[in-house]
């Protein structure tokens, strides 16, 4: 979870619609590559080579998304790759795109397009986004009624922390990978209590260190809402809700695996579990959300309690 926080914040100073996808996309309710039932899809894989080291990942370690991005009336199609290996390595390929077709794509630099590799073990970050970094993408097949993508790809990445440490990946390959649409968009605000301090307010038209972001998912027909809360005091964290965008009145309990679903992530590298709380859908109106929510998240010894939680935002069509 910690290095969603890192990409979300490096990439919003350089590389605006690629960073609101960061955190959204890697760390909250993501799926594996899969059909609509949940069945892997043959062959689907990544492979490349990490300075000279082959490179693989899980079986149904990979997952695509096409997500239209809206901000600030601006719209933009951005596409994002994660794969997983076994030893807690992640590859995350992304970058925009006009139209889902074949071709090649090439980047340097801050400019809006990244290839990140993440070793969730040692706790470093290398991306082809820093000064000097280079990204060439190649899309050899595109399926739109089986919704699979073939490529290649290669960069030069730089340690992010900056010590000037550096990777080549080569022969990256991506075979018959199952990608998902997705929309974010801003608009609304959220409202909550954070152990009991004060409530403080989330809002689409707060400044950079304070965001809604809303996501809406073709797959399951979903909606997560997202209250960025960014600034270093006591509020800092991630808060997001999902429930299904077909939502009617009433009171409904938060699961791990539910309709309705919750999240909290701070400054801490560990994900915490979230293991009480309940949503209220208060009114469903057009395409108008309002909701209360409430829920406790752990991560060993710290305890993060969410109260009289509210938000009301207007979903897409």
């Amino acid at each position: 979870m910690l290095f969603s926080h890192l990409n979300l914040i490096y990439n919003m100073k350089t590389q605006k619609f690629i960073g609101l996808l960061s955190f959204l996309l890697i760390a909250t309710f993501t799926s594996c590559s899969s059909d609509s039932d949940g069945t892997a899809v043959a062959n689907s894989t990544v492979s490349a080579k990490i300075d000279g080291q082959n490179w693989q990942s899980i079986p149904n370690g990979v997952n695509i998304t096409v997500t239209s991005v809206e901000d600030e009336g601006v719209s933009q199609n951005v596409l994002q790759m994660v794969a997983t290996s076994a030893n807690l390595t992640v590859l995350t390929l992304q970058f925009p795109i006009n139209n889902l077709v074949e071709g090649t794509y090439t980047f340097q630099g801050d400019q809006a397009g990244m290839l990140s590799y993440t070793d969730l073990s040692s706790f470093s970050l290398y991306g082809s986004s820093a000064e000097n970094g280079t990204l060439s993408v190649t899309i050899s097949n595109v399926n739109l009624a089986q919704k699979t993508l073939s490529g290649t790809f290669s960069g030069t990445l730089y340690d992010l922390m900056e010590s000037g440490a550096s990777k080549q990946i080569t022969n990256g390959t991506f075979q018959n990978v199952k990608f998902e649409t997705a929309g974010i968009y801003s608009n609304g605000s959220m409202s909550l209590s954070k152990n009991g301090n004060p409530n403080f307010i989330i809002s689409a038209n707060d400044e950079a260190n304070s965001k809604i972001l809303i996501g809406e998912n073709s797959v399951d027909n979903s909606i997560t809402v997202n209250g960025y809360a960014l600034k270093t005091d006591n509020n800092f964290g991630i808060y997001s809700v999902k429930f299904p965008k077909d939502a009617t009145a009433g009171t409904y309990p938060i699961t791990a695996t539910g309709d309705y679903q919750a999240s909290y992530a701070g400054n801490e590298a560990d994900d915490f579990t979230v293991s009480t709380g309940s949503v209220t859908i208060v009114s469903h109106v057009g395409n108008v959300v309002k909701a209360n929510f409430n829920y406790t998240a752990k991560k060993g010894n710290i305890t993060v309690t969410v109260s009289d939680g509210s938000f009301e935002i207007t979903h897409l069509d």
